[in-house]
Formats: structure tokens, C-alpha cells, sequence
């Protein structure tokens, strides 16, 4: 009977319980890493062409800088400094050359090249020398350059940074200003 009674006390064994898996919790975070990641490749993908869409013409931006430095009262060898500097600029911008590792007289050289008006190559070319001479002149020296040649250079500095940056406007997106 001692038997009987043991027998009949034991029981089916219970099915097991499901227990969440560990790896289920780390997919999740995966998934939600992943979808972050493409969210923000998305927001940087978008700002940049919202900023690309955004950005002043390159020939507003070198006449704004022309117009600064003669509102700025600078003297003549910072004068042509930064005058050499709106060249550099252009060439950057039109041709994509580095121009900033240029010595003036490459500078001339490939302004003269790539300039399709040749004359307007040749006067910035002088401007370039002329700069070159002011920028390393002692400064009682400087004033030998009168304020009408300033307005030359001035205006023949405008006229190849309008030109230029019209020219590269157009053969790269077909649109004017």
C-alpha cells in the first residue's frame, strides 16, 4: 500500500515556459542603431543640399569683398595683398586650382592662360606684379602708387572676378546670377 499511495501522488511534468531570449533584446537595439544611423545619413545627405541650394554666387561674394576693402581704409601694400587675395579666390572658384600655395608670378601666368579675354589677363597679370612690388615695399614707399591707379586695379580686379565667376557659373550650371 506504501506503494500504491507514491505512485499515485506523482504527477505529469509541466511543459516548459517560453522565457525571452536574450538575443531578441539586443535585436531590438540593432535595429533601433540601425534606423538611427540611416536617419542620420538621411539629415546630413538633406542639410547639405538645403546649404549647397543656400549658397551666395561666387560673384556676389567677390564683388561684397571688393566693396569691403574699400570701405575698410586699408593701406596701399594691404590694399594689393588683398587684392592678390580676391585673384587666388577667383581662381579657386572658376578653375579649381589651389592658388594658394601660387607666387604671384604663377599666379600672372595662369591668370593669363586661363583668362579668356587676353587683354583683361594681361592687366590683371599687372596688377598681380604691381601688388607683388607694394606688398613687400617699406611703408613710406607704398604711397608712390597714386589713387587713380588704385581705381584701375580696382576696377580691372572687378571686372576679371565678374567675369570669371559669370564664366564658371555657366559652364557648370547653365544659369546666371
Amino acid at each position: 500500500m506504501a506503494v500504491d499511495e507514491a505512485i499515485q501522488d506523482i504527477v505529469d511534468i509541466k511543459p516548459l515556459l517560453a522565457a525571452p531570449s536574450p538575443s531578441s533584446f539586443w535585436m531590438v537595439w540593432m535595429i533601433l542603431g540601425v534606423g538611427l544611423c540611416v536617419l542620420g545619413i538621411i539629415i546630413i545627405w538633406w542639410w547639405r543640399r538645403k546649404r549647397r541650394s543656400e549658397t551666395i554666387s561666387p560673384r556676389a561674394v567677390l564683388k561684397g569683398y571688393i566693396q569691403h576693402m574699400d570701405d575698410t581704409g586699408l593701406s596701399d601694400g594691404q590694399w594689393y595683398t588683398a587684392m592678390t587675395n580676391v585673384v587666388r579666390q577667383t581662381a579657386v572658384i572658376a578653375w579649381g586650382v589651389q592658388a594658394s600655395g601660387l607666387t604671384a608670378a604663377e599666379l600672372a601666368s595662369l591668370v593669363e592662360l586661363q583668362t579668356p579675354d587676353s587683354a583683361l589677363g594681361r592687366d590683371v597679370a599687372a596688377v598681380l606684379v604691381r601688388s607683388e612690388a607694394m606688398r613687400f615695399a617699406p611703408e613710406g614707399k607704398t604711397s608712390a602708387i597714386g589713387a587713380d591707379q588704385r581705381a584701375m586695379d580696382r576696377e580691372t580686379i572687378h571686372r576679371f572676378a565678374t567675369r570669371t565667376a559669370l564664366q564658371d557659373r555657366v559652364r557648370h550650371g547653365g544659369k546666371h546670377d
